[in-house]
This record gives C-alpha cells, sequence and structure tokens, in this order.
C-alpha cells in the first residue's frame, strides 16, 4: 500500500486517510475487522478506536510489535492512527499541510513521531480468520 494517495475518507487503493489505511492492512492480513460505517456516519479515529476496545486489547508502548496499531496526537487531539513495522518504524497516510497531497508512507519513528504516541493496541487473537 505504499504510495496510496491521501483521501479524506477514503478505503481503497486509490485513495485512503488513516483510518481507511489500518481497516485495510488489517483485512489485507486476514484479521476480522468490522464495518467502517457505524450508526449511519463515517467511522473517524477516535470511533474506531472506541471500537477498537472491543476487537484490540492496548499494549504497553515498550511492547509493541509488528502490526500492532499506534494512536497518536496530532495538535492537542488524540486522531490519527499508525501501524508498527518493526525496528523503530511506522506506516501511516498523512494529509500534508499547504495544498500538498500525502500518501502511504513508512519512516523511522523520530521527533516529532515518537512524542506523539498515545498509546499502541494489539488485534486480539480470536479475531485472525486465517
Amino acid at each position: 500500500m505504499l504510495g496510496v494517495p491521501f483521501a479524506h475518507r477514503g478505503s481503497t487503493m486509490k485513495g485512503m486517510d488513516c483510518v481507511g489505511f489500518v481497516w485495510c492492512a488489517l483485512r489485507n492480513a486476514g484479521a476480522y475487522v468490522p464495518e467502517l460505517y457505524a450508526y449511519g456516519r463515517w467511522a473517524e479515529p477516535l470511533g474506531l478506536m472506541h471500537q477498537m476496545e472491543m476487537y484490540a486489547d492496548e499494549v504497553k508502548l515498550d511492547e509493541v510489535k509488528p502490526g500492532d496499531i499506534y494512536l497518536l496526537r496530532i495538535g492537542d487531539v488524540e486522531q490519527h492512527l499508525a501501524i508498527y513495522t518493526g525496528d523503530g518504524r511506522m506506516i501511516h497516510v498523512l494529509e500534508l499541510s499547504g495544498g500538498r497531497r500525502g500518501a502511504v508512507t513508512e519512516h523511522d519513528i523520530t521527533i516529532p513521531w515518537h512524542k506523539r504516541i498515545v498509546s499502541a493496541w494489539r488485534w486480539k487473537q480470536n479475531l485472525w480468520l486465517a
């Protein structure tokens, strides 16, 4: 999925946001993931996190494994999702400022990203279909 462009509320290879990216990545990896639409509206990151409390367990930040999901703070709000890929790296999609289009990208978790990580979540074992 690297290089897929940012698209607000997107969840396809034509474009996705951070929620759509995590949803697609989990589904592609063989996990049961609830639908993104709930109660007639899009599941924003915080809505997905509320759902994740039913489908995932919070893990200590020093115990993350590849595939775990990070919740990050952007500004003053916990509103961004990323996936830990191992070796101090994460993959996510972000809307860029100044009219530039973002894309799914992987990079080292360095300043400022490591300071923005709020929590980590691991999908429950019994929800893996394969």
